[in-house]
């Protein structure tokens, strides 16, 4: 753990939708994994984010849900919520 940076994970396409807000917002982002299920139309990626930029990057991916229904994602912000009561739960054993 970095006294300077902070880890996160998010949803995305395959369009990577998220890339284009991150620029945006003026927030670099350095890319780690990315995990997808072959018959999912989204991926988990990782990435940390300098903790100066984090106020930005939260405000790119709060703009994330309307992005994806303007793309045709409609399933996006049920895709999201299903995503993070499976986290919850795990969480929690």
């Amino acid at each position: 753990m970095s006294p300077f940076t902070y880890s996160y994970i998010f949803l995305d396409c395959d369009e990577y939708l998220a890339d284009q807000l991150f620029i945006k917002h003026n927030v670099p982002v350095k890319f780690g994994k990315e995990y997808c299920k072959n018959n999912s139309r989204y991926c988990v990626i990782s990435c940390k984010i300098r903790k100066r930029y984090e106020e930005e990057f939260k405000k790119a991916l709060a703009e994330m849900d309307n992005k994806m229904i303007l793309r045709g994602y409609t399933d996006y912000a049920d895709f999201c919520e299903n995503f993070n009561t499976i986290i919850d739960k795990a969480r929690c054993k």
